[in-house]
């Protein structure tokens, strides 16, 4: 399982994944 806080070191493939699981991380990568 990927934390939330894997989006800070790799926001490309937690992106995708988390992005369908949590859909909030999606938020902080057009931001970041």
């Amino acid at each position: 399982m990927l934390p939330e806080n894997v989006t800070i070191w790799q926001p490309e493939r937690p992106a995708l994944t988390l992005s369908k699981k949590t859909g909030a991380v999606h938020s902080r990568s057009s931001g970041g």
